[in-house]
């Protein structure tokens, strides 16, 4: 939640010594590691759920500066007027770790399906 903080006062910073002139990107910059914190927290509060391992971890992590830094130089480079080919790279790079983050959580929840259906199988699915 730190960092999300962070985002959000570096907002409201810039926003407020570029005599006012802001950019939407700029200023919900902090939704993506705000995102990034609901889904540690969710996963924490559902009991059933798997714990994320560090690859995963990573992977949100990752998707979650990638978005943000991308937020906040489309953001800027809005706020000057311009334009730039290569801000798209940081939403499609942000959009991999999020898919393999995703896939590499399914893949958990999956073998632990697995693990628990064989564990039943050799105790006769008694408890």
């Amino acid at each position: 939640m730190g960092v999300t903080a962070f985002f959000a006062l570096f907002a409201f910073i810039y926003e407020h010594f570029s005599h006012y002139v802001f950019s939407y990107y700029m200023l919900f910059s902090f939704t993506a590691p705000f995102l990034a914190a609901v889904f540690y927290q969710l996963t924490g509060l559902i009991e059933k759920a798997p714990v994320p391992g560090r690859f995963m971890n990573f992977c949100v992590d990752a998707a979650a500066a990638t978005f943000a830094l991308g937020l906040l130089t489309k953001g800027a480079v809005e706020i000057y007027g311009t334009d730039n080919s290569l801000i798209p790279v940081f939403f499609y790079v942000g959009a991999g770790f999020t898919v393999t983050g995703a896939a590499v959580y399914l893949i958990l929840i999956l073998r632990k399906k697995r693990q628990k259906g064989r564990d039943d199988g050799q105790t006769g699915g008694k408890p």
